[in-house]
């Protein structure tokens, strides 16, 4: 037989009896005082009862939430390819139309661009003369001092930056792009040393400039043939007392040599040690193109103008 546990009323102290003494009136062991005992089954009251409903629904919440879990790891299955339902085209059963008779198309001719013709050598030449004028009359400004004037180098400037623009305008027309820009070009670093004041160290490079023009000026006359040349034949075998030597000058050099041959605007000379040099005739001074002239009215029988 089980045994329950009953509290004394009186005492308030703990009493087991067997659960048969359910209604019996039972003295407390500790107080000695009669109470009636009263078994309770079940789930034990009110109390029991609620805590046996909350552990049930908290059971529920938790199996729901496991399960809402393994629901949302579960990889979705995939979706079958959606097949596009078939287009219904409407078939024209009507016999073909007859085929349009071919038309004749008659070609059109191609365009052709017209290619300019390379400036010459004469008309590059002169664009040089031109702009080693433009270069002297700036050195010989700077030379007396003008740039220490500046209501005066204003002056100067604006009537040489027409020059030069006028000059550019007109290079323009040279052919190729080549020669446009090794000689055409120069106009526009003479501007720039004019900008700059005669500044020492661009004046250097415009002249290293100006040498790369004049070497490929140079190319261009080499390849000139023979029949666009005025050639003056040398004296040397001619005269029985040997070659006449005379002083040539170009700018800041001077040499003894003897004439030889003038071609393309350049006099070809022979120095006594026996080498020889083009020079071309813009680069001689006043007496050495006068010289030039005499040989050559003595020579070509014909007079030369430069």
């Amino acid at each position: 037989m089980g045994l329950v546990a009953a509290t004394c009323p009186h005492c308030g102290k703990k009493n087991n009896h067997r659960k048969t003494s359910d209604g019996t009136v039972m003295k407390c062991k500790h107080c000695r005082q009669p109470y009636e005992l009263e078994v309770r089954h079940g789930c034990g009251g009110a109390s029991g009862c609620l805590g046996v409903v909350v552990l049930l629904v908290a059971g529920v919440i938790c199996a729901n939430i496991l399960t809402d879990k393994k629901v949302a790891n579960r990889p979705a299955p995939a979706r079958a390819p959606s097949v596009p339902k078939p287009e219904l085209v409407a078939v024209d059963s009507s016999p073909d139309p007859a085929p349009a008779p071919a038309t004749e198309t008659t070609e059109q001719p191609l365009k052709t661009v017209p290619v300019a013709s390379p400036t010459s050598y004469a008309k590059l030449r002169q664009f040089s003369n031109e702009t080693d004028e433009l270069l002297k009359e700036l050195d010989k400004a700077i030379a007396i001092g003008l740039v220490q004037n500046d209501s005066a180098w204003g002056d100067f400037a604006r009537d040489f930056n027409k020059k030069a623009e006028a000059f550019k305008r007109r290079s323009q027309s040279i052919e190729p792009m080549r020669a446009r820009i090794i000689v055409g070009s120069v106009a526009g670093y003479v501007q720039t040393l004019l900008t700059n004041r005669g500044d020492r160290k661009y004046r250097e490079y415009v002249s290293s400039v100006i040498e790369e023009r004049d070497e490929y000026l140079e190319g261009i006359r080499r390849d000139l043939p023979a029949a666009n040349s005025t050639t003056a034949e040398s004296a040397i075998g001619d005269n029985e007392q040997g070659p006449e030597f005379h002083n040539w000058t170009s700018g800041k050099y001077s040499v003894e040599a003897a004439f030889l041959s003038f071609t393309n605007d350049h006099v070809k000379i022979r120095k006594r040690d026996g080498s020889t040099a083009d020079v071309p005739v813009d680069r001689l001074s006043d007496e050495s193109k006068e010289l030039l002239k005499s040989i050559l009215r003595t020579k070509a029988k014909r007079s030369f103008d430069f």
